[in-house]
């Protein structure tokens, strides 16, 4: 009569020895464990964040700031058709941040293209936008310019190739001090030492302008330095 019970239920795991009962859903995982629900919590990691860690106040302070240092330039006159180091300028905090964001290739050959593309950009907007010449007439006076210094002073079209750079590295430098070295101190040292020059050969009044840059670089490095104490906090 037992073994007619016990065999009646042969996977019920009831059995009288002191056997344990083991559910048939024994083999079955549960959802925090199954290998699709593993790649849920990785999900957001994947994103592409456009927006930077330190935000995008500090690249608004950091244009402000460049562009009072290119207004200083244009205000000195050396040149004409000078609204071109305003496009220079625009690139190079560009591609700053690019650069800046980039972590996985050596930092060594990305600033090597960068200076690449800020030299290229300077040559067809001088020669293409301002003057409507070829590009190797531009390249043959860059290269008397470096034979012969002297020659600058009389080659209005190689000023403003080089004032272009320029305006284009000084983006480039400043975002990525901020937005890789976190150096705004730096950033601000270059840019007032640089407006400081520009500024003794100024006529007009650029009080406002001395203002605006100031309190921009002041609002940058206190924007830095918080998010540099939020991390270490948080860390």
């Amino acid at each position: 009569m037992r073994s007619s019970v016990v065999e009646s239920y042969p996977s019920g795991g009831l059995d009288v020895q002191g056997q344990r009962y083991q559910p048939q859903h024994k083999s079955r995982q549960p959802d925090y464990q199954r290998p699709g629900t593993k790649s849920t919590p990785g999900k957001p990691e994947r994103r592409l964040s456009l927006a930077p860690t330190e935000g995008w106040l500090a690249l608004f302070l950091l244009a402000v700031a460049v562009y009072c240092v290119v207004f200083s330039i244009i205000a000195v006159n050396w040149v004409g058709h000078t609204f071109i180091l305003n496009w220079s300028a625009a690139a190079g905090l560009l591609v700053g941040l690019v650069v800046a964001k980039i972590r996985h290739m050596p930092q060594a050959i990305l600033h090597l293209a960068a200076c690449l593309i800020g030299h290229w950009l300077s040559i067809w907007l001088t020669s293409a936008i301002v003057y409507h010449i070829s590009w190797g007439l531009l390249i043959a006076g860059i290269g008397a310019v470096i034979t012969d210094p002297t020659r600058l002073t009389n080659n209005e079209m190689v000023f403003l190739f080089y004032l272009s750079f320029l305006c284009f590295f000084l983006g480039y430098f400043g975002a990525w001090l901020v937005y890789r070295a976190h150096l705004p101190w730096l950033v601000a040292l270059v840019y007032c030492s640089i407006f400081l020059i520009n500024l003794s050969y100024v006529k007009q009044d650029v009080s406002y302008i001395v203002a605006t840059l100031l309190i921009a670089l002041i609002l940058l490095i206190a924007r830095i330095q918080l998010t540099i104490n939020l991390v270490q906090w948080k860390s």
